[in-house]
């Protein structure tokens, strides 16, 4: 059998999918299947957001599928960015990874073009899917609810921690101190876009509140839109290489996660496997993969301004979910996503 991994060009752009795609692909090699790369290489240099997805389209439902054909063999297929094609072939199954119902459940955190798009994509996975893949346990039961699809023939895959950072060489903190003058331990870390659903506009706003009591404190951003916030403590990084993202995860004191909608939630494990504490908003997906390992804060209440200040003052429960944090990252080890993922590929139907 030959295995396809499709990701939509999430791994070039190194998107949360794309750092999922590099996972999946990395642990099927180890099962020893023959993964084989059919990806359209050109087409992922053009600038140009709008026109190369709908040129990737076509090539998806066109060429793809003939090179597919021309590989005669039993052939699976994963797509891990939701999307599977529109046509169906014999002797080639399809497994969709949905990593979330974003566009169903929030709609009103994209555009009308997005949710639309996505909304179409998913509809047709899960018509024409011979299983599906789901990145938590939140979002297979999602799946199932809205579309009273069978929970059998939805397989669970968490993330592990993102290959980007395990993968990463140390670089020296003075760098990273010289480059935004941030001292170690002394600044709150937040890795996202800035998407609405993430809803990091709660986070400046709080820290923006508390900065004339904490004024050693600063806060890191992390991350692709956002504006510089009028507050020489709060840093703006933009995106940037995985050796400086692991330092900055390193080094920060607290981790803060406070999105609305998630489909899994990486950095709560990404921060915890370098001992950082995290402090996240109260979600189910974070119920899941947090666990007791994190402090809780409600989005109805917004008392993110007491947790904060209530952790800044508490050294013993830093320490205490530090060390929760270490205990709850063995949950997601690579050799439990690989009998996950050996599951799905040799359970045939």
């Amino acid at each position: 059998m030959k295995i396809v991994i499709e990701d939509g060009f999430s791994t070039i752009q190194k998107t949360g999918i794309g750092q999922y795609t590099l996972m999946i692909e990395k642990l099927i090699k180890k099962l020893n299947f023959n993964v084989v790369q059919l990806s359209p290489i050109l087409l992922s240099k053009l600038k140009t957001k709008i026109f190369r997805r709908i040129l990737y389209n076509l090539w998806f439902n066109s060429i793809f599928l003939i090179k597919l054909m021309l590989l005669k063999d039993e052939v699976l297929v994963i797509c891990t960015n939701y999307s599977i094609p529109i046509f169906k072939l014999k002797k080639v199954r399809f497994i969709p990874v949905i990593h979330d119902l974003c566009a169903f459940k929030y709609p009103e955190y994209s555009s009308k073009i997005i949710n639309n798009y996505e909304k179409s994509n998913i509809k047709n996975s899960i018509k024409n899917a011979n299983k599906i893949i789901t990145v938590s346990n939140t979002v297979k039961n999602e799946i199932s609810k809205t579309f009273s699809y069978p929970l059998e023939k939805i397989f669970v895959i968490n993330s592990s921690l993102t290959t980007g950072l395990m993968e990463s060489k140390d670089v020296d903190f003075k760098i990273l101190h010289n480059k935004y003058n941030i001292e170690r331990k002394k600044y709150i870390l937040s890795v996202a876009t800035n998407n609405k659903r993430k809803n990091i506009q709660i986070l400046i706003d709080t820290f923006k509140n508390i900065s004339k009591k904490y004024q050693d404190l600063k806060l890191v951003l992390v991350g692709s839109n956002y504006k510089k916030p009028n507050n020489k403590n709060i840093i703006v990084t933009g995106y940037i290489a995985d050796v400086e993202l692991k330092c900055l995860y390193k080094n920060s004191f607290l981790y803060i996660f406070p999105s609305v909608y998630e489909g899994f939630g990486t950095p709560i494990i990404d921060a915890q496997s370098f001992g950082v504490p995290v402090l996240c908003s109260d979600i189910p997906v974070f119920r899941e993969i947090g666990a007791n390992s994190v402090e809780y804060f409600s989005i109805e209440n917004n008392n993110l301004k007491e947790k904060l200040i209530s952790l800044l003052n508490n050294k013993q429960q830093i320490n205490m979910l530090a060390k929760l944090g270490t205990k709850n990252i063995k949950r997601f080890t690579l050799d439990r996503i690989l009998k996950s993922i050996e599951d799905v590929i040799i359970d045939k139907e």
